[in-house]
């Protein structure tokens, strides 16, 4: 019984946070320090519908893209209301019905400040959040640029590109 229980203990410290619990977690002001902090954009635009609702913390609507349904060429431009060092990006899949009707993002270029990198989001995920990585050189901005790239894809029951929500994490500027 003692083993048991122990085995179940180390489980239990070992299991990831999701991203609603890593938000809660985190300061969510914007005040000048420099902690941690969930970035929420003032706002952004996209080829598919429904930017805005990435950011939302609980919404369950998302980003959908018709027209780019296999996510190539899918654009979403994030404004933030100052400067921040983004640390990374947390891509939370529908969880519902919506699941399998979007095709999921699979490769995506993420520019800021006319720099890129390549970030790939894994397969066989199903609904677990995914966490895309800044590099650390890139400085700050108050704008970024997702440029999907292609999805995982069903043809034949993939409806849209589509994302439930995407979450910021960084740094505020300080101009010391």
């Amino acid at each position: 019984m003692k083993q048991f229980f122990i085995i179940f203990i180390i489980f239990i410290s070992c299991t990831p946070q999701t991203s609603s619990e890593l938000i809660e977690s985190v300061d969510t002001t914007t005040e000048k320090n420099n902690d941690f902090l969930f970035i929420t954009p003032i706002s952004c635009s996209a080829t598919g519908e429904g930017c805005e609702m990435l950011y939302l913390k609980n919404a369950n609507k998302g980003y959908k893209d018709v027209e780019n349904k296999d996510c190539n060429g899918s654009n979403i431009e994030f404004n933030f209301d100052k400067k921040y060092k983004f640390d990374f990006a947390v891509f939370v899949n529908f969880k519902d019905d919506k699941y399998k009707k979007s095709g999921k993002p699979k490769t995506l270029d993420i520019y800021v400040n006319e720099s890129s990198v390549r970030a790939v989001i894994s397969s066989d995920t199903n609904f677990q959040d995914q966490y895309v990585y800044f590099p650390e050189e890139w400085g700050y901005t108050d704008t970024v640029n997702l440029n999907f790239r292609n999805s995982y894809f069903d043809e034949e029951n993939v409806e849209y590109c589509g994302v439930q929500n995407i979450f910021f994490y960084g740094y505020e500027y300080i101009d010391e």
